[in-house]
């Protein structure tokens, strides 16, 4: 990223590189009822026209349960666990020196509970070799 002014009474020319990252992991146990499931950002420092972003992320966790055949399931999730979301702003500037820091409440506790109505086994459905050939429509 590169910002570029040619004001002679402060140096705003600024270059740097951002990058970040994502983390998705999940596993199933106990013959598929229960679902633990982990996922986490990163943001490295970058660059902004007045300044400069600190490093921010966050990682989240959560769990499922499935009973009845699946019918039924509770699950639960936390965000934030470590509680690190939000965000830190630096400007350094010959006439100017500032920091920023904001926080919100970002660590939560999610309860979940989860029943499937009717049936969610489709193998009835008409084959393409079924359907009467011929006519105008689209095949998709």
């Amino acid at each position: 990223m590169i910002y570029k002014d040619d004001n002679p009474s402060a140096n705003w020319n600024r270059q740097g590189f951002i990058w970040g990252m994502k983390y998705s992991s999940s596993i199933e146990l106990w013959k598929r009822t229960l679902t633990l499931q982990v996922n986490g950002r990163y943001n490295a420092p970058s660059i902004t026209a007045q300044g400069r972003m600190q490093p921010r992320g966050s990682v989240e966790f959560s769990a499922e349960k499935s009973f009845k055949e699946g019918k039924w399931a509770v699950g639960t999730r936390v965000s934030d666990i470590f509680n690190t979301q939000g965000f830190n702003f630096e400007v350094e500037q010959p006439t100017i020196a500032q920091r920023s820091e904001f926080k919100w409440l970002t660590r939560r506790v999610y309860i979940t509970l989860r029943y499937k109505f009717g049936r969610s086994d489709f193998t009835d459905r008409k084959k393409p070799s079924d359907q009467p050939s011929g006519g105008g429509g689209f095949d998709f």
